[in-house]
């Protein structure tokens, strides 16, 4: 795949110093959306080979990857219904190739090398009679050892659900370093790669190594997502590696000419929805796997497990069927006025005769202050609490409620002092107007 205008035209190389998808500078992407020949760079200083780089599969062979929908699901693994792959047998399969309808590639995030490229193949299906999409979202940092992947079936339909959906990505045939054998374990990471012991065991990261003593290359075949699994058999066409159960491959397998691949039985995708498949294919020196495979954990880590986001105090909930009066005694009996014995409040109703209000609070120094000085237009407020003050010792400020427009008072203040509250006219004889 090639970018750039009429007589310059560039290659979408992908690659660092350290990791890169074809040789020379080459084209990284396949027509069918896959990464091409993945190379490893071997400064030379922990083995006998010179420094340069070296290949990790067979001749020019890209990654593979393969999709199956419908048929017989009752197994979580099967070969069922109608499968598509990159490379297969004839008659296993059908090669997407042919029922591509297109690829296309996002390179907003891409810089010359590095970054991410997003390659989007549209193919039919029968079951739909729709298409899909498989997005596969490649992103290579300058200074790392693994390519970080997400890759996403979309059913297109908006009809129709597509059903025993699986997803296979691999190589069908290796070629490690300078040998076309080696030996593949099978495993977890956890504090490192772990080995399972049993082979009916879910392992969702493969370790493939040139030789067993250390020296040479080695590649780790991984997956965050939580159903994958793990294959590995004899090379082939990929198909080989997709009628493999993955759990009936082998733990670790001897030195070989082989293939292995990342297994995904999805959901069942209703229309117009998609499931992902997480992964990451890393190389490097088998001396530095160990280290390789840390940083991929590291990095997988702070992609899967973002910071711890504080838990909110929780807001009570606010009871809208509470009726109005009982609202009020409710909010007088969290904070009382001293003294004060909660009583059912008279409501005045004022919404259609002002436009706003302006909330007053009568301090107990005011209550027990001179009722004859001010000239400053406060007059009407002190005696206004004088005639509280004869009803009920005022220890602390008069709270004045407002809920739905009206303003409660306490049944114990007097009619002279809510006459004189904004001048509002009350008809006492009620509790309510």
């Amino acid at each position: 795949m090639e970018k750039g205008s009429a007589g310059t035209v560039n290659n979408f190389y992908f690659g660092n110093s350290l990791i890169k998808f074809d040789k020379n500078a080459g084209a990284a992407i396949t027509d069918t959306g896959a990464l091409r020949q993945p190379f490893y760079y071997d400064d030379g200083t922990s083995s006998s080979r010179i420094a340069g780089w070296y290949q990790l599969t067979y001749q020019d062979y890209p990654l593979d990857f393969g999709i199956a929908t419908g048929g017989d699901g009752s197994n979580s693994w099967n070969y069922n219904g109608e499968v598509l792959a990159t490379n297969g047998e004839t008659g296993s399969m059908t090669l997407l190739e042919s029922v591509k309808n297109s690829l296309s590639i996002n390179i907003a995030n891409y810089d010359e090398g590095i970054g991410t490229l997003v390659a989007t193949t549209n193919v039919n299906v029968t079951e739909t009679a729709n298409t899909i999409d498989i997005t596969n979202s490649y992103t290579l940092e300058q200074d790392k050892k693994f390519v970080r992947t997400t890759t996403t079936v979309s059913n297109n339909s908006t009809t129709t659900p597509l059903t025993n959906v699986r997803l296979w990505i691999g190589t069908r045939d290796d070629f490690v370093g300078e040998s076309d054998t080696s030996y593949m374990a099978k495993g977890n990471i956890s504090d490192g790669f772990a080995q399972i012991s049993e082979q009916n065991t879910q392992a969702k990261a493969i370790k493939i190594t040139e030789e067993i003593d250390g020296t040479g290359a080695a590649v780790l075949f991984y997956s965050t997502s939580d159903g994958a699994d793990t294959v590995t058999t004899g090379f082939g066409k990929f198909s080989k590696i997709m009628q493999k159960d993955p759990r009936s491959s082998e733990i670790i397998t001897n030195k070989i000419d082989g293939s292995y691949g990342l297994f995904l039985r999805m959901a069942d995708l209703d229309p117009n929805s998609s499931e992902n498949l997480n992964w990451y294919y890393a190389a490097g020196k088998a001396s530095d796997i160990e280290n390789i495979i840390q940083n991929v954990a590291d990095d997988s880590s702070a992609i899967i497990s973002p910071p711890a986001t504080p838990t909110p105090t929780p807001t009570p909930a606010i009871d809208s069927s509470i009726p109005q009066a009982t609202a009020v005694s409710v909010v007088q009996s969290i904070a009382p006025l001293p003294n004060k014995v909660i009583v059912t409040p008279l409501e005045i109703n004022f919404s259609n005769d002002i436009g706003s209000l302006d909330i007053v609070q009568i301090d107990s120094s005011e209550v027990e202050g001179d009722t004859n000085s001010s000239n400053n237009g406060k007059d009407k407020t002190i005696e206004s609490s004088t005639w509280l003050n004869s009803q009920h010792n005022v220890s602390g400020p008069l709270k004045v409620f407002v809920v739905d427009g009206g303003i409660n008072f306490p049944t114990w203040v007097t009619s002279d002092f809510i006459n004189s509250f904004n001048q509002i006219k009350v008809d006492t004889q009620s509790q309510k107007r």
